[in-house]
């Protein structure tokens, strides 16, 4: 999986090919290398749905609300384990029952983050689990108004891609429908299991630098010799 160039890698880690000693990548290392993952989806199936722009963010910004909230889990491309998130909001009707029994009436909004693809969308009638995914957790909602959630889309509309976007976006979400105790121990289990990934993908790339610059180094020496 590739997630840095390596000069980017050469700069922060150590420079020139040269390990800093540390085992851990620095914290200014993290804050500069932020946003270079998204090579590592590059070979990753399309994403589903469509682009969230303007036109939906209004849409959803003068819609009624959102009276059920549903959380999901799925595979993240280049890592091990269902570390992508994936957030379905029940659309609340002004005339629709809000009891179990409606629910094959109801429209869910799927919501999700791609590094390479941004924010996605999907609309569909009915309940429907989204592909390759494990629901979270399923929580109803008294009425959260479209425009929270508008300002959510609108805010990760602008944002650059990051190795942990997915899981800050879904975060976003749940914080606006008041649910962050509802879902902040599988939320923090995920970003430290990513941040975990990442630093050990840091360090695998930090080695094959340096194993290149010494193959490098001996090849010219010997050159140098003969």
């Amino acid at each position: 999986m590739a997630l840095a160039k390596p000069s980017q890698l050469d700069e922060c880690l150590g420079g020139r090919g040269q390990s800093s000693g540390s085992q851990d990548p620095s914290d200014d290392c993290i804050g500069r290398l932020k946003g270079v993952t998204v090579a590592a989806f590059a070979a990753a199936p399309p994403a589903p749905g469509k682009a969230v722009e303007k036109s939906l963010v209004r849409e959803i910004n003068e819609l009624w609300g959102f009276d059920m909230l549903q959380l999901y889990k799925a595979p993240l491309p280049g890592y091990a384990g269902l570390l992508h998130q994936i957030v379905v909001l029940r659309m609340e009707g002004m005339d629709r029952d809000r009891s179990a029994t409606g629910l094959g009436e109801a429209t869910f909004l799927h919501l999700q983050y791609f590094p390479t693809d941004g924010l996605r969308f999907q609309k569909v009638t009915g309940p429907s689990d989204p592909p390759s995914s494990t629901l979270v957790k399923a929580c109803h909602l008294t009425r959260v108004c479209g425009f929270r959630i508008a300002d959510v889309l609108d805010d990760f509309m602008r944002r650059e891609a990051d190795y942990d976007t997915c899981i800050c976006f879904a975060e976003a979400v749940v914080a606006a429908c008041g649910l962050q105790s509802t879902f902040s121990f599988h939320l923090e289990n995920a970003h430290e299991e990513l941040q975990k990934l990442w630093y050990e993908e840091l360090e695998r790339q930090r080695k094959q630098q340096a194993a290149i610059a010494t193959t490098a180094a001996g090849a010219a020496l010997l050159c140098a010799v003969q």
